[in-house]
């Protein structure tokens, strides 16, 4: 039973170390400095990050979208307010056409007791999704009721996607549409899983 146990948690182990190994960095870039004033918005919405417990809330999210039509880009921003302290926010998929431009708004940073420059955050991208961890200061930065706007750049319009809060809460909000290409793949893979279940209930009946 013990080398079951410590096995299992190597392989835990070996997992998390995997999944660091896998991240790839991505530069920050402030929103404030990003945004032209060009900008043209075309769709907002709020909801709220549900935790395990349906009555459970371990944040709430504000999204909008902005188009800006000279470099035909999408500006997917999220103001996110936490209920907590010590979280990090991320995107439970991987956006659409991401351009690898990603960041935050340095002078929310700075409003939750941040320093309010590229040092606040670490952003990474793994396994195509976005995840943003915040650097702490002494133990003091991004607690309950501080607002910290993030963002990604795509070339995909919106449709909607799952957003999450220290991996417990998920919200689905305004996110890139997949390509045609990326749906038909999963349809196919979906039809490849279903045949592969009724084979294995045939062969056994």
């Amino acid at each position: 039973m013990t080398t079951r146990l410590a096995a299992a948690l190597g392989l835990v182990a070996s997992l998390a170390f995997a999944s660091e190994a896998l991240a790839v960095p991505i530069p920050a870039t402030d929103l404030d400095a990003w945004l032209t004033g060009g900008e043209t918005s075309i769709g907002v919405s709020t909801d709220d990050f549900i935790a395990t417990s349906p009555t459970q809330t371990v944040g709430s999210l504000s999204n909008e979208v902005l188009f800006n039509s000279t470099t035909g880009e999408y500006t997917y921003t999220h103001a996110v307010t936490p209920a907590g302290s010590g979280f990090l926010f991320n995107t439970e998929f991987a956006p659409p056409g991401f351009t690898n431009v990603a960041g935050w708004s340095f002078s929310s940073a700075a409003g939750a007791g941040g320093a309010g420059n590229d040092m606040d955050f670490a952003i990474d991208e793994l396994f195509g999704r976005i995840l943003f961890r915040p650097i702490f200061d002494a133990g003091r930065f991004w607690e309950a009721g501080e607002t910290i706007t993030f963002f990604y750049v795509s070339t995909k319009g919106p449709g909607m996607g799952q957003y999450g809060l220290n991996g417990i809460g998920t919200a689905s909000s305004f996110a890139p549409v997949p390509e045609p290409g990326s749906i038909a793949l999963l349809g196919s893979g979906l039809v490849g899983m279903y045949a592969a279940i009724r084979r294995r209930r045939n062969l056994h009946s």
